[in-house]
């Protein structure tokens, strides 16, 4: 586990682990099971979640792989290594395309088995607002789903991190002058399961 461990804190900065997540959705013909694909960058955190679908074809799974791939690239992450377990979901044309983030090199490329550290951080993510909400079609998963992402990545506060959101952990601290410290303003996504609280100027 020290090895392990090792390894992680020494590759954070181009590491992506990858997991699924279900859930039960409601509808008139019946209560089938969805899925998603959620994928985190281990250095800043980030996590980028696929919508929803009742079947996880070859296909699908090909297409979350260059939807991650363009989503690494827009937030100018580094990518390396990708963390996942053995299920029988993830293909070989999922895999080969990952293969121009390592540079072409296929050793990289080898799936690696989760670790207890990664699990933990996946397990921590939209669950909780589902649990407390029911879902009746995919596009409502997405839309919770979706919401939970918008909040994670730029507003929700990291306690190993300051109590500050992903991206202002090295900002230097605003300097506020008498005067100049306007009202707390609270802002509630999904009914009130999720808050934001920022302060506005004077």
């Amino acid at each position: 586990m020290r090895g392990w461990r090792t390894f992680l804190a020494a590759h954070l900065d181009c590491m992506v682990a990858t997991d699924f997540f279900c859930e039960s959705v409601w509808t008139p013909t019946g209560k089938h099971m969805a899925y998603c694909l959620m994928f985190i960058h281990l250095g800043t955190r980030k996590v980028f979640v696929s919508p929803s679908t009742y079947q996880p074809t070859g296909e699908w799974m090909q297409q979350q792989a260059r939807n991650v791939t363009m989503w690494v690239e827009d937030e100018a992450l580094e990518m390396r290594f990708l963390l996942r377990d053995r299920d029988t979901k993830y293909t070989e044309a999922f895999d080969e395309q990952f293969l121009p983030c390592w540079r072409g090199r296929r050793e990289d490329a080898v799936p690696v088995a989760h670790g207890e550290f990664v699990r933990r951080v996946l397990d921590r993510q939209p669950q909780a607002c589902l649990n407390a909400l029911g879902c009746f079609s995919l596009p409502y998963l997405d839309h919770i789903v979706q919401t939970y992402v918008r909040y994670h990545n730029p507003m929700r506060p990291h306690q190993s991190l300051g109590n500050v959101p992903l991206g202002e952990g090295n900002e230097p601290p605003v300097e506020e002058v008498a005067g100049s410290i306007g009202r707390v303003q609270r802002t509630q996504l999904l009914g009130g399961l999720l808050s934001h609280y920022e302060r506005k100027a004077a």
